[in-house]
Parts: C-alpha cells; structure tokens; sequence
C-alpha cells in the first residue's frame, strides 16, 4: 500500500489560513515569496513554508521514503526536511542546476563549483571545488559521475571532463587546476596571470 504524499507544491503563498513558516539556510526570517510547499504532519495537520530561493532556475521536491525525509530543491538551494518538523534538518548548495539518483538510492546535485550527495538517510556531503564556475551534462555510471567543468585558466577549452567517484569521494580525472597556484607559466597569455 502507497502512503500518501507528505507535501504539495503551491503557486504563492495562501491568502487565508494560519501564517507561512519561513525557511532559510541561515535562519533568516524576512524574505521575499520563495519555493512555497504544504507539509501534512503525522497528525494530518498541515503547515505551509517558505523556502529562501538560491541563485539557479532548478527546483524540486522529492521524499526518502526510508529516513522518513523531504528533500527540497529551492532554485537552487537545498534543504532537507521532515513534515513534522517546521524548520530544515540540514542546507546545502546555493546554485544547483542538476540533479542525478542512484541505482541504489543516492542523489547526486551538481552546484556552480561542486558536486553535492544527498544519501538515502537525509545526510548530505560535498566535494571540494570541481570547477571554477559552472558544471554542465552531468551523467551517472554505476558510481561515477561524470560532467563538464568551467576552467577560465585551461590553455585549450574552458569546459573540461571531469570523473568523480562517489563512493571514495575523489575526482579520477580533470580534477581542476588550483587557483591559488601564482606559480607562473610562460605558455598562457600574461592577462591569465592576474587574479581576480
């Protein structure tokens, strides 16, 4: 037997009816219309949240049905939840732009610099920095992630392959160039010399 969904979506904030929680990633209370969604407690009462928006178009909502958790994606913020609980278990990202599942249950997001995993009891974990500024046509095989990362410092594309292995955490391939290298190199152009 399906139980029923633990959460609805709306399109704004309801007019009538007890006042909106706000949800941020740092407690913020006074924001504007965000991610708006309906949460049915284990009681069958109901309470509505407002999700802080991040910096991206992507927005999602999904359960995990066997840590009894919602995982909400807010234009690119993430927060993990429980129905019965008015605030957010834990926050991650601020640009996700895609989103993967596993074969076994894991959820893999991409933010503008990082890879996020989102395991199947609501803990979170994120890489280190995997490109400088955006990561494009992220795929999955078995347990390696696979995608484009932005490198404005590679002699030959800015958009290079990257490997990554989510069960021992580590980039195989393309991992990126550190910025914090001032070490010179005399085959770039001088303007890739200067730090921003």
């Amino acid at each position: 037997m399906q139980t029923a969904k633990r959460y609805e979506c709306l399109k704004g904030l309801p007019p009538y009816g007890p006042m909106y929680v706000s949800i941020s990633e740092n407690d913020e209370q006074l924001f504007s219309e965000g991610f708006v969604v309906r949460f049915t407690k284990s009681d069958g009462t109901n309470w509505v949240a407002n999700f802080k928006i991040g910096w991206s178009n992507f927005s999602t909502i999904f359960e995990l049905p066997s840590a009894g958790k919602i995982v909400v994606i807010a234009n690119g913020q993430g927060y993990v939840m429980c129905a019965d609980q008015q605030n957010a278990i834990t926050t991650f990202g601020t640009a996700i732009t895609d989103l993967l599942r596993t074969e076994d249950g894991r959820y893999v997001a991409a933010d503008n610099t990082n890879l996020v995993i989102i395991n199947s009891d609501g803990s979170v974990w994120a890489s280190t920095r995997l490109s400088f500024d955006g990561i494009k046509e992220l795929e999955i095989n078995g347990n390696i992630v696979s995608g484009y990362s932005y490198h404005p410092t590679s002699d030959a594309d800015e958009w290079i392959k990257f490997y990554f292995n989510i069960d021992t955490k580590g980039a195989e391939i393309g991992r990126h160039k550190r910025y914090d290298d001032d070490t010179p190199d005399k085959k770039k152009p001088f303007w890739k010399f200067w730090r921003l």
